[in-house]
Formats: structure tokens, C-alpha cells, sequence
């Protein structure tokens, strides 16, 4: 309590001018920034700020940080959404940031709706749950790096790299420098034709039925990449097939 005293008479200072509620306007008050900004949330204020950056905004408080020391006001003409501490999310309308060391004085014209009156200006409503964020983070990062091991070594063709994701929609797949390793058993070396299949060292499995499928996926593969040259060359405008048939003509 004495250090929470004891910050809060240090902090900066601010004439908050009080809306009139008798027709006379009551004694500018003295009270911390912090206090003042974060109780006035959802209040239509008049701020001014200092010089080098002198100048006078009206709006609407939807933020009042004072971890980041910043003040963020809508100073849309009206708004359609009340503004609270609870508020998710940011009324339509434009904003402005203001840090709050830069303020010199800000005056309440409006108080916020009376619902909101009674509301518990909660910092832990807008707590973030760090826990969640790390493990979104984490699963973020093993995505990347899963995505990235499935890329093959520099040099890799698209059609080689076509065999690999083909494999590794089916059994586990990896790469080892240039080479591919398959459902740890099987070791395919480049240029990857059914003759440079071979078994790992200490491993057993049906050599002749890999080398199969593997002659299969690369017929697959042929016939896919076969008719996007087709598809590409039919693309192709009259003019330029015509260009390209008298260079070769000479």
C-alpha cells in the first residue's frame, strides 16, 4: 500500500477540467494521468498536448495504456458502439494515438453511458494468455521447419522434387543430402531410377515391389509434367508459334 501510495503521488500531474452539472464549472482537480485517462475510458474528452507537437483533439477514449504510456482516441463526430474497458472490438471511425507524457490537459465534455457507470474498469479482461500464444508460436514453428525439411537440396528439379512429396503423401520420406530415404528401409539415389534403389544398412524389405512403385510415380509424373508442356505450348498466341516455327526454319 505505501509503494502504491507513494507511485501514484509520483506520477505526472494533469488539470482535468470536470463537466458542469450545476451550470457553473467546478475548480480544475489535480490528479495522476494514470488515474485520470484510465477512469475517463469511453468519455468524450477534449485533449491538448505540447509543443513540439501542439495540438487539440476531441474524441471518444478507447484506450488508456499506461504500460506503453499511450492515449488512443476516436475522433469519429459520433459513435455507434459504446466504448468500455470490456469493449473487444475498436469502434469503426478514425484514431488517434497520443503518448500520454506529451499531454498537457485533457477536459471531460461527456461522461461515458450510465450503464456503463458501474462497470469494473478490469485489467485482467484484456489480459493475454501467453500460454496459448507460445504454444500457437510453437506449433507455427514446427509447421515452417516440417515444410522446410521437405524441401530438397539445392538443385532439385520440380519433377524430382514432385517424387518426393509423391512418396511422402504415402509412407515417411525424408531426405539425406541427395538422396531419399523411404519409410526408413529404402535409400534412393539421384538420378532416382528403379537401378538406384537399395537397402539401408541392417534393413530388410520387398526391394522389387519399391523399385515398382517407384517406376510407377515416375511414369505419373512424366505424364503430369508431359501435359503442362502440351498445355503451356497450346497457350501459346498464333503470332508467336508462328515466330517460333520460322526460327526454326531458318
Amino acid at each position: 500500500m505505501a509503494s502504491e501510495s507513494k507511485r501514484q503521488s509520483s506520477a505526472p500531474k494533469v488539470a482535468v477540467a470536470l463537466p458542469k452539472t450545476d451550470g457553473t464549472q467546478s475548480p480544475a482537480q489535480m490528479v495522476s494521468h494514470e488515474a485520470a485517462l484510465h477512469a475517463a475510458i469511453g468519455s468524450r474528452v477534449r485533449v491538448s498536448t505540447a509543443a513540439p507537437n501542439q495540438s487539440t483533439v476531441e474524441g471518444t477514449i478507447y484506450v488508456a495504456d499506461a504500460t506503453t504510456n499511450l492515449l488512443v482516441v476516436n475522433v469519429s463526430p459520433a459513435q455507434n458502439t459504446a466504448i468500455s474497458a470490456s469493449t473487444l472490438h475498436a469502434p469503426s471511425g478514425s484514431y488517434r494515438i497520443i503518448p500520454i507524457s506529451q499531454i498537457s490537459s485533457f477536459q471531460l465534455q461527456a461522461l461515458p453511458p450510465a450503464q456503463m457507470s458501474n462497470l469494473e474498469l478490469s485489467p485482467q479482461r484484456n489480459t493475454l494468455d501467453t500460454a496459448a500464444l507460445q504454444s500457437r508460436l510453437n506449433r507455427e514453428v514446427t509447421k515452417l521447419q516440417t515444410a522446410q525439411s521437405r524441401q530438397g537440396p539445392k538443385g532439385t528439379s520440380p519433377a524430382e522434387q514432385a517424387l518426393f512429396d509423391s512418396f511422402s503423401r504415402t509412407m515417411p520420406t525424408q531426405w539425406h543430402g541427395n538422396a531419399m530415404i523411404v519409410s526408413e528401409t529404402f535409400i534412393i539415389e539421384k538420378p532416382y531410377q528403379p537401378t538406384n534403389v537399395r537397402l539401408m544398412d541392417g534393413a530388410s524389405g520387398d526391394i522389387d515391389r519399391m523399385k515398382r512403385v517407384l517406376d510407377m510415380e515416375r511414369n505419373k509424373i512424366a505424364l503430369k509434367f508431359g501435359k503442362q508442356q502440351i498445355d503451356n505450348r497450346l497457350g501459346e498466341s498464333p503470332t508467336s508459334a508462328g515466330r517460333n516455327n520460322l526460327k526454326k526454319g531458318g
